[in-house]
């Protein structure tokens, strides 16, 4: 072999052998459950409150969640949780005191995504959390395999 059809030949392998640690990396571990009375769950929580206050008509209100499933792998979370809030009840949850939302784990904290008012159908299973929104594809957690 020639010169330089080793030296050409050298990209191609570092280009094969650096592929599947960049499909590592962008693939979520296993889903995990957190116990709502853990260190990690009041940190879950106290970042999705956060994100809720951010609303001018939030900021002021005493609110509290009451966790009912927290499923987490390395980057992300599905919780879905009962609000409650001291004097009158925001608007947003009278109807229904209940959500799911979803949170990523950015620079060591966690940080909410946002969250869909109402208790999902089927009390935060496999299927609530894959069809969050308009769906959540295995980018985020691969339980859900191809984006609903």
């Amino acid at each position: 072999m020639s010169a330089i059809a080793q030296v050409s030949l050298i990209p191609v392998i570092l280009v094969l052998m650096l592929t599947p640690i960049a499909e590592a990396q962008n693939a979520r571990t296993p889903l995990v459950a957190v116990t709502p009375s853990s260190i990690e769950a009041k940190e879950i929580l106290k970042a999705q409150i956060a994100w809720i206050k951010l609303n001018p008509q939030l900021s002021k209100v005493s609110i509290e969640l009451s966790p009912l499933v927290i499923k987490k792998n390395d980057k992300y979370v599905y919780l879905v949780a009962r609000v409650s809030a001291s004097g009158p009840q925001p608007t947003e949850f009278t109807k229904d005191s209940f959500f799911e939302a979803i949170l990523q784990r950015e620079d060591g904290h966690w940080t909410s995504l946002g969250y869909v008012i109402g208790r999902p159908k089927n009390g935060g299973s496999i299927s609530d959390m894959c069809g969050y929104g308009e769906g959540v594809g295995s980018d985020v957690f691969k339980e859900c395999g191809a984006k609903q």
